[in-house]
This record gives C-alpha cells, structure tokens and sequence, in this order.
C-alpha cells in the first residue's frame, strides 16, 4: 500500500490542471483499492458534481461514464456520497449488493449498476482546510474490504483532498487572472469611451473662446452641445469611480451604512429626476406607481446607488421602451417590508443567467456595444444585504427583466443598525461555509 501514498503525493507536487488530476487520483483508486470508483466534487454553489470515474478493465469504463453523466447524489440519502458530503463520516459496508438499493428494478442506475459489478463498498468524504469538498465512491467485485482497507482509504482520501483542493485553488487563481484582465480590458474602454468625444469637443469650444470676435449661433450651439453631452458623459465617468470604489469597499468589508429617515417616494422621484438626461439619451419613459408611501431607517446614499443602478441596467437592456417603478410596502411576520419594483421590456435575462448576473463582473450582455464592466447588479446585491434585504430577478428572454427589492422598514436607527450587524455576521458565516 505504501506505492499509492506515494504516488497520491507526488500528486501534490507535479499535478495543477484539475481535470488531470482527479483522472489520476481515479486511475490510482482503480490500480490499488477498488474495482471501480466515482469522485464527487462540492460546487461554490453547494452542489454535489460527479467529476470523474474509472474502472479497472478498459472495457467497462464506458459503463462507469454512463454512471457517472447519469446519477448524481440524492439529498435524502441516509448514507453513501450525500451522506458521507454532509456528514463528514465515511460509510463502509463490507458485503453489499445491488438489490440492496431502494428504487425499481428495472431503473437504467440500476442495469448499469448490476452489470458493473458491486460486492463491497465504501465512500470516504474528502476534507481539505476544514472543508468537506466532495467524496470517493469505491466498489469491489469479488473481494470483499476489511477495517484496514477503510483505514487505509482513508490515509489515501486525505492526500487525494489536498491535492484535489491544491488543483481547485489553481483553477481559481487562474480564473481570477482571467476576470482580472478582462476588467482591466473592459475598464479602459468604459473610460476612454467619454473621454474621447469630451477631449474632442473640448478642443472645439477652447477654438472658440480663443477667437477675438464674440460666437456666432453656430457655435454657441456647439457650446451648448458640448455642456449638455459633457453633463452625461461626465455622469458615466462618475458612477463608473463610484462603482468601482464600491466593489473596493465591499471587498475589504470596509461599507460601513449611515442610517437615517428615508422617504423612499421622495428618493426615487429625484432619482429619476437626476437621471432625466440618461433617460432622455435611451429614450426611456419612467413611470413611477406608489402605491404606499414609505418610510424607514436606512442609508440615503447607498439606496440610491442600488436604485441608480437598476434604472440604468433597465435603460441599458430596455433602450427606446418604457421603464416601470412601483413602490409599494407588505407585512409578514417577519415585520414591516418596503418593496421596490423596476420592470423593463428589454431583451429579458436568460434562466442559467439569472444568478450569474448577480456576481462582480458578469455582465449579462456580452457584446462589446453593451457598456459596463459588470459591477452595477453586485453592488445592488451588496447594498441590499447590508440593510438584510433582499433583490429577486424575474425574467422572460424577448420580454424584459422585473427587478424586486425588498427592504425590512425600521422606525429607529438602533432597530436597524442591529439587523445589520445581524445580516454581516450572517454573511460572515456564509463566506466561511464555502
């Protein structure tokens, strides 16, 4: 046994391609402790993946692909990958046999099941800074496993988990780089596309206050251009600093909220007042119902960069069709909630892109003509959770994108500043689940 230690050390050292390296740690579990095995890997978004399977005689490993595209992890299972995932406990049955398995007999799991072969089985979670981070299934036919054969798989997976996480954390890295220099590509286009036009037109006005004899109509329309453009342009620019300011902020966990009484009515409707060039620019109508009046304890500031940023992902999306804003208020028992709609008709978010779209630097068109680094909706997210909100998308592709925000109303800014502090260490505890 001390030649698959070894070679599932040496893991760790020559191997960082993750596709590779869970291949390899299949084809060692095949050479040395099973007839067949299948590894599950836990996804960021907690689900259980089957990434990657073997079997000791080349002509059943299409068998073993089948399983593995085919089944999946059930949540209600008392043992085996689930079980082993969520617990942490490894689960060994010494004489095992297909018929032992719940379902219909004539179920396509379980055909390829009896024609693989299963006469012991183990499942031995894999661990990896404190994280149960996926799992080994392994299968014998024809042998039966002992308590040192689990003891040994269990040295075996603890080696495969630092490896595997090794190879994680290496695709990750190189995923960081990869979105690092995208936004860096895509920052620098979303400023030099105002500066340009505003460097060009600068030129033009300075030509002109240059002459002695005073302006013609002409070229106090240019003048006129040139304020009312650089108004927009410069208002790009900003919320582009801002965002980005935002994104550094909430990354160093630095966003502290500066509670105070909100009318939201009163909010939204200079909102859509300041943006009445932006608007104008996407030939966009703002309708706004309120159909109750609002008010709570939240951050003045920081709500109207999360509604800025909807308004303007609406004119963005929807260009030339109408944008609608509701505010209204529900009870539950969870208390007072003030609601905030923005409904576009634009090109609408596809389902596989509805959660994606909340994550920084995803941008949900992504063609170069659509502006934006990718920033604006996980702000809004961030924002949101700050006050233990909530943003919801609902969205039919051709048929526009309904935005929800729900916000928990407070009449004193101590009420609030706890929910808050209640919504971070809650955060907190996310983050370090993953």
């Amino acid at each position: 046994m001390t030649s698959i230690f070894e070679q599932t050390s040496a893991l760790l050292e020559d191997c960082l391609d993750y596709q590779t390296t869970v291949m390899k740690i299949a084809d060692l579990l095949v050479m040395h402790l099973s007839t067949w095995c299948l590894i599950d890997e836990v996804m960021d978004d907690g689900r259980i993946e089957r990434v990657a399977g073997a079997h000791a005689n080349a002509d059943k490993s299409e068998l073993v692909e089948r399983l593995k595209t085919r089944s999946s992890a059930s949540p209600h299972a008392t043992r085996g990958v689930y079980a082993a995932i969520r617990t942490g406990n490894s689960f060994f049955i010494p004489e095992f046999s297909v018929s032992q398995l719940s379902g219909p007999p004539d179920d396509e799991n379980r055909k390829i099941l009896t024609e693989l072969g299963a006469d012991s089985y183990m499942c031995i979670p894999l661990k990896a800074r404190g994280q149960t981070i996926g799992s080994l299934m392994l299968i014998r036919v024809g042998q039966r496993y002992t308590a040192e054969d689990l003891q040994s798989a269990q040295e075996v997976a603890r080696r495969c988990a630092l490896a595997m996480d090794n190879a994680r954390m290496y695709r990750k890295m190189q995923e960081a780089l990869r979105v690092r220099d995208e936004f860096i590509s895509i920052a620098a286009h979303e400023f030099r596309t105002p500066l340009m036009p505003l460097t060009f037109q600068q030129r033009v006005v300075a030509r002109i206050m240059e002459k002695d004899e005073p302006p013609g109509e002409q070229e106090l329309e240019q003048i006129r251009t040139f304020i009312q453009t650089s108004g927009s342009q410069l208002g790009r620019l900003s919320r582009l600093v801002h965002d980005l300011m935002d994104t550094t902020l909430l990354n160093c966990r630095k966003m502290d909220l500066r509670l105070g009484r909100v009318d939201l009515s009163e909010l939204v409707r200079e909102i859509i007042r300041d943006l009445k060039d932006s608007l104008r620019d996407a030939e966009c109508e703002v309708e706004l119902r309120v159909q109750n009046e609002c008010f709570g304890i939240w951050d003045r500031s920081r709500l109207e960069r999360a509604i800025v940023n909807l308004i303007t992902n609406a004119t963005k999306y929807g260009a030339g069709k109408p944008i609608q804003v509701t505010l209204s208020s529900r009870g539950d028992p969870a208390g007072e909630r003030a609601l905030i709609e923005i409904r576009d008709q634009g090109v609408g978010i596809r389902p596989e892109d509805q959660n994606r779209i909340f994550l920084a630097f995803v941008r949900g068109n992504t063609k170069r003509s659509t502006n934006g680094v990718g920033l604006g909706l996980y702000i809004v997210q961030q924002i949101i959770r700050e006050h233990s909100g909530t943003i919801t998308v609902k969205s039919d592709q051709g048929a526009g994108s309904t935005f929800t925000l729900e916000l928990p109303i407070q009449t004193s800014a101590g009420a609030a500043t706890g929910i808050r502090l209640a919504a971070l260490t809650e955060t907190e505890l996310e983050l370090s689940a993953r």
